[in-house]
Parts: C-alpha cells; sequence; structure tokens
C-alpha cells in the first residue's frame, strides 16, 4: 500500500442533521466538488473502511451465493469475509492494483471486485471473472476484477478474504481519502467547515497511521529482546559459576593430571569438553521448550514464524558463544595451577 503524501479525513454524519440518505449523498458528493477545487489536491476517494485496520464490514461466507449453485443454508458461516465500499479511485490511490479483469468505472452500479484469496476460496480452480453473486438477498453482482490481497486486519496478520463493492455515497460515515500536497491541508479542512461548522473531522497521514500501528510491536520487540538478553547474561553467569565451582573441586585431580605429563591445553579442552555436553543438554531440552512456547508469542513478532529457522539458528549460536566463553575463563585459571599446589589438596 503507497503512503506517501497520503491522507484520510474521515467524518460521521449525524443522524438528526442528516436523516436520509439522499441528504447524506448530497453532502459527500459537494464535499468532493470543493476538495477537487483545492489547489494540490490530485486524487480524491472515499471509503467506508481501509486498511490497515479500518472499521471494515463484515459478512459471513456462507451468506455469499454464487449464481448457477447450491445455497450455503444450514452449513457452517465458512468464516469472515471485508467487505469494502469504495469509490472508483480508491485502487489507484492507495496501489492496489488488478491482477485480473479491470477495476470499477465510475457510476457503474452491479460491479463487484474481489481479493485473490477470496477468488481463490470461492472459485477454486475456476475462473472467477464473469461470474454473477449475490450477497445475503441483494441485487445480482458481476465480478469484474480480482485485486491481490491487502493486509486488511493489521501489520502482523495475514489477508482476509475480502469483496469491494462501489460505494453509493450514503452511509452517514466516511473516510475521505485524498492524495495532496501537506500546504493544501488548512484548505481541505476549511472545506469540511464551509459545509458542516458542528462536523467533527479526524485527519490523519497514511505514514502516520501506520507508524503508530508498528509502535506497539516495536515495544514489544524490545521488551522480548530485552528479557532474551537477561536470560542470556543469567544462563551465561550460571554456567562460570558452575564450571569454576567444577575447576574447585578437580584441582587435586587437575594436579595429578599435569603431574602425569597433562599440558595446560589438554586441561582446558577437558573443561570445555565437559561444558559443551551440558550446554547440548540444556540445547535439547530448550528447543523443545522453544516449540511449544514461541506458538504462543507469535502473535507479537511480526513477519516471524514459531518453527523460522534463521531465529533458532541465531539463538544456538549466541548461547553457544555464550557458554563457551564463560566456561573458557575458569578452566583457562585451573590450567594454571601448579602441579605441586593441586596436589597438596588432595
Amino acid at each position: 500500500m503507497e503512503t506517501s503524501s497520503l491522507f484520510s479525513a474521515y467524518a460521521q454524519l449525524p443522524e438528526a442533521r442528516y436523516p436520509h440518505p439522499a441528504q447524506r449523498a448530497a453532502f459527500w458528493k459537494s464535499l468532493s466538488e470543493r476538495l477537487a477545487a483545492v489547489p494540490g489536491v490530485e486524487t480524491i476517494g472515499v471509503a467506508d473502511s481501509f486498511p490497515p485496520q479500518g472499521r471494515a464490514q463484515g459478512r459471513v461466507f456462507s451468506s455469499i451465493h454464487v449464481e448457477g449453485r447450491p445455497r450455503h443454508e444450514g452449513r457452517p458461516t465458512g468464516g469472515m469475509v471485508v467487505v469494502r465500499e469504495v469509490s472508483a479511485s480508491y485502487f489507484s490511490m492507495l496501489g492496489i492494483w488488478a491482477r485480473k479483469g479491470r477495476l470499477f468505472a465510475e457510476g457503474e452500479k452491479q460491479a463487484i471486485v474481489l481479493s485473490e484469496r477470496m477468488a481463490a476460496r470461492m472459485f477454486p480452480g475456476e475462473t472467477a471473472l464473469g461470474r454473477r453473486i449475490v450477497l445475503s438477498g441483494e441485487a445480482t453482482l458481476e465480478v469484474t476484477g480480482i485485486v491481490g490481497d491487502v493486509r486488511n486486519g493489521g501489520l502482523a496478520t495475514s489477508s482476509d478474504p475480502e469483496i469491494y463493492l462501489l460505494s453509493n455515497r450514503e452511509r452517514p460515515r466516511q473516510y475521505v481519502l485524498l492524495r495532496a500536497d501537506t500546504r493544501a491541508m488548512p484548505f481541505v479542512r476549511a472545506a469540511f467547515g464551509e459545509l458542516d461548522p458542528r462536523l467533527t473531522v479526524q485527519f490523519e497521514t497514511l505514514d502516520d497511521r501506520v507508524k503508530n500501528m508498528r509502535a506497539r510491536p516495536r515495544f514489544q520487540s524490545m521488551l522480548l529482546g530485552g528479557f532474551a538478553v537477561a536470560g542470556l547474561l543469567l544462563a551465561a553467569i550460571g554456567l562460570y559459576g558452575v564450571v569454576s565451582l567444577l575447576a574447585a573441586q578437580r584441582t587435586g585431580e587437575i594436579g595429578i593430571r599435569m603431574a602425569l605429563g597433562a599440558t595446560a591445553g589438554n586441561i582446558r579442552a577437558m573443561m570445555l569438553r565437559q561444558a559443551g555436553w551440558w550446554t547440548a543438554a540444556g540445547f535439547a531440552i530448550g528447543l523443545c521448550g522453544a516449540a511449544a512456547c514461541t506458538r504462543l508469542i507469535e502473535g507479537l513478532l511480526y513477519g516471524v514464524k514459531a518453527t523460522a529457522p534463521l531465529p533458532l539458528a541465531g539463538a544456538v549460536v549466541s548461547l553457544t558463544l555464550a557458554a563457551l566463553t564463560a566456561a573458557w575463563l575458569p578452566a583457562r585459571r585451573a590450567s594454571r595451577v601448579a602441579p605441586v599446589e593441586a596436589l597438596r589438596e588432595l
């Protein structure tokens, strides 16, 4: 989705002042005309919602009927399908392009556009273009185009099945989308005020919208990273203490080995080898626990799968280096013990 120079203005018309659909349609039409006359405004579009995390409508999959097929009555709902009512300019403004067929033309009433995931679900192995669909007993609509999937439920979730309808602009709430120069925004605000001074409008840039959505996952990643570093340090300190204690307990043994010809390198290798066995056993237990626990936090890690090999390999390498470093220091100190001093410990 392209967010540069793209602004949104969300407004909800009070039903007390705009009780009839014709009044609401007239308001949105007048607003579009005023905005089109503002210098610096390149493109205008409207939608009842837009990704990511817009206030989207939803329908159960079983309520969508394909003409010429049996209805889904009495069957499971099949989950939810996102429904967006958008203007013809919506797709080009957000950089959502047709993969097959064509998009809406202005004034077109009987057309419907599907996302790739929705088309694959409704018409597996078939051509969706030209097929006719009925939405919950409404008018029959013809599939004119298929567009790419969009992360309409947020940055960290997969794309939902989605259908697009051409907006009739009669809904009380709408997002007005503008691709415009920043300097034009005061005049855009004034256009809303001229039509209805009491109307509350929420302005937002799409860049800010995406940044705000990334803030929480970024904080969660930093928090998890902090816990991971703390855990790594605790593991290294624990291993250092264990190897140090082992070296102290085996001082006499080390003296005998060195008296019999063992070199300092042999002593270090022995200590590191034993620490390596402990570390390997810890890895075996830890990987089993990680396979179970990472699925619980997978939703907090944007774009990372619970069983992704690269993060797991990185964790193994990091822990191995920490373990070897923690074991090296006491092993080095043990290898420097004089044999005579070590034998006195017996």
